[in-house]
């Protein structure tokens, strides 16, 4: 199995994605932002109030629930959005009031939780955008490990993962295949190994848990290895009542059984 990010440069499908240049403002980079400067993004033909924070540029999850998901349930959003390890920093006083002013929050709203650029996009796309697998190189694996129990490391086949419970990793030390969901709960106890007490079962904790070994791998490749965790992901659920600024930013865990 090929497992070299560099194989991904010409097989990468970005026609869908909302960060194109139509759609979404390039990123000016680090250097160029000033704490808490105020900007705008267009996600999906909306915009979308950013700010800097800790020199990364953030935008408000309540007003991207309020817009573009609005006829998502604020569990479904928040459910997502664990699922696909996305973590939300909360804003200081003086930086609500920044965008309460922004016209980015109502004035009532106490808290606001902030994402990323590019985290906004990839929770954007599993609710609206296309669910087909990234296109990659014939034979392409990632290489992924865990560090669930004992740990344990394999490749994640693509081309198998055809369906929620496929059977798409195959373990680096036993050859066995296991689907996602299962492969966190299998590991190998070896010399350097650590026990990690692991979490419940659930069906999307593996989205979690399950990383790409190489941490310095390349954008293309963390990007693809993001698309591929978004499929089957579902929810299609309509909600029954609009998300409060306050609600849209909490960072709560609420688990539905």
């Amino acid at each position: 199995m090929e497992t070299i990010s560099s194989q991904l440069a010409g097989g990468l499908d970005t026609s869908s994605s909302p960060n194109s240049q139509q759609e979404l403002q390039p990123y000016t980079g680090s250097s160029s932002l000033k704490p808490n400067q105020v900007s705008e993004t267009i996600l999906y033909g909306v915009p979308i109030v950013s700010l800097v924070i800790d020199g990364q540029e953030r935008l408000c999850l309540a007003q991207i629930s309020n817009t573009l998901l609005k006829n998502y349930s604020y569990n479904e959003i928040h459910n997502r959005r664990v699922a696909l390890g996305i973590t939300c920093v909360q804003c200081t006083p003086v930086q609500l009031e920044i965008l309460r002013r922004a016209g980015a929050m109502p004035i009532s709203s106490r808290r606001c939780g902030m994402i990323t650029k590019r985290e906004a996009e990839r929770l954007c796309k599993s609710f609206l955008g296309a669910h087909s697998p990234p296109k990659l190189p014939e034979n392409f694996a990632f290489d992924v490990s865990h560090q669930c129990a004992w740990g344990s490391r394999g490749n994640f086949i693509p081309a198998r993962y055809n369906s929620s419970r496929a059977k798409c990793i195959k373990c680096s030390y036993c050859n066995m295949y296991f689907s996602p969901n299962k492969f966190i709960f299998h590991s190998h106890r070896t010399p350097e190994a650590k026990y990690t007490q692991p979490d419940a079962a659930n069906f999307n904790s593996w989205r979690r848990h399950l990383k790409l070994t190489d941490k310095n791998s390349s954008d293309d490749l963390a990007h693809a290895w993001e698309d591929v965790k978004a499929m089957f992901n579902g929810g299609s659920r309509k909600r029954t009542l609009p998300i409060g600024g306050s609600e849209g930013g909490s960072c709560f865990l609420i688990i539905i059984m």
